[in-house]
């Protein structure tokens, strides 16, 4: 089977059960066939999409980065198709990175060539809850001056690690590595390029300090999602694009709840093995 279906529905479960809190929190998409006059189809041939959530808790930015790529057109993905970055912009304010983590774990976690990798679950894939602060880098100026970029890959500018370990050389940021791939895909529908490295399954939560007045979602603009390793190589809204990229709609949501779906992923999973 392979598929990681169960994951995209749980993290759908998820996403649903947000609506039913107090927190405001306001979430980007993009898509091939949701952006007029932008550079939305991947350069691999296939149609990429993909979310982000941001919410603030006082001085704490919180950020969903999700890959909601459907199976890819061209039978295969590429490393293209991987989602390796974000990039936006907040008014009047200075963010600083805290913390990386993956929410649904680790596809090829075997791959890592460090063996810092969680306990491999099924033959492709670990469901514990990893660390990628060695593996996912922050610039404050990605890929312009004024905005924030975090990526997986070595095309940020003067972007640095979130912190250590590095899970698997070459030493981040360089690479395809831990690019997010989505829950819709299996390894047999990964190019080699692509599924023979470890990856993010789904989601990747981050975390930003920072402050200023007025520093709220409404501040924040100019979406974008990168994919591949080099800039424009194929994203949703690449570089020259001063559009936002989807659209902004404001949801009230609690992050805690993001983590609902999870509380019987332990039990599903031992009652299914997930292989090529």
């Amino acid at each position: 089977m392979g598929k990681f279906k169960f994951l995209a529905g749980l993290a759908t479960a998820a996403f649903l059960a947000m609506s039913g809190a107090a927190q405001a929190s306001v979430i980007f998409s993009g898509s091939g066939a949701g952006c007029a006059n932008l550079t939305c189809s991947s350069l691999t041939g296939n149609i990429n999409s993909a979310s982000v959530q941001f919410s603030i808790s006082g001085t704490t930015l919180t950020i969903l980065l999700s890959n909601t790529s459907v199976d890819p057109a061209s039978g295969k993905a590429k490393p293209g198709d991987g989602l390796t970055g974000l990039s936006f912009k907040v008014g009047g304010m200075t963010l600083v990175a805290k913390t990386a983590f993956t929410q649904f774990g680790i596809f090829k976690p075997g791959a890592c060539s460090t063996g810092t990798c969680t306990t491999v679950t099924g033959a492709d894939i670990s469901l514990a809850v990893q660390d990628i602060d060695g593996e996912w880098g922050f610039s404050t100026a990605y890929p312009a001056a004024g905005s924030y970029g975090l990526s997986s890959a070595g095309y940020l500018p003067g972007g640095s690690a979130f912190g250590a370990p590095n899970l698997d050389n070459p030493v981040a940021l360089n690479g395809i590595n831990f690019a997010i791939v989505s829950p819709n895909w299996s390894a047999g529908e990964m190019n080699s390029g692509l599924g023979s490295r470890p990856h993010v399954i789904g989601t990747a939560l981050f975390t930003l300090k920072g402050g200023g007045a007025g520093f709220t979602e409404a501040s924040i603009s100019d979406v974008r999602f990168w994919y591949g390793t080099a800039p424009n190589g194929g994203g949703i809204c690449g570089a020259g694009q001063v559009n936002t990229c989807g659209g902004q709609v404001p949801e009230p949501s609690s992050m805690w709840l993001m983590l609902i779906g999870l509380l019987g992923l332990g039990a599903f999973a031992s009652t299914r093995k997930l292989g090529v």
